[in-house]
């Protein structure tokens, strides 16, 4: 099974999480573990790549894992993280060619547009905001 993990970004200010769209699918910034990598780096890593946007120099108001779910196809697993910030405005997005989009969503326009492999991550997201 592969192997994969990313970070949802919530900032508590605007009230918005942070997805990318890649062709028809929104979600998390994420990506696959490269070898002897631990899940929480590659969630680093790969919302840095896709996103622009460096985790560790961010003011964090919050850090939480959020365990991990099987994808339905059960051909992959993901780690989630959240990533809670409070400030003004919304971090800038440089968005990576494999993205077609990046949308700031309020919790519940993202439990909408959200890939269904993905939606346990936003449950627990709007359970510990």
């Amino acid at each position: 099974m592969k192997e994969a993990a990313g970070i949802f970004i919530y900032n508590k200010a605007t009230e918005n999480i942070l997805l990318l769209r890649a062709y028809k699918h929104w979600g998390m910034p994420k990506g696959h573990l490269e070898e002897n990598e631990k899940p929480r780096q590659a969630a680093e890593r790969e919302t840095f790549e896709e996103t622009g946007i460096n985790v560790l120099q961010l003011k964090k108001e919050k850090y939480i894992p959020l365990g991990e779910v099987n994808y339905v196809n059960g051909k992959k697993k993901i780690f989630g993280y959240l990533l809670v910030i409070n400030q003004d405005k919304n971090p800038k997005v440089t968005l990576s060619p494999e993205h077609q989009q990046y949308k700031w969503f309020s919790l519940e326009e993202a439990e909408e547009k959200i890939n269904k492999n993905q939606f346990p991550f936003i449950q627990k997201i709007q359970e510990l905001i």
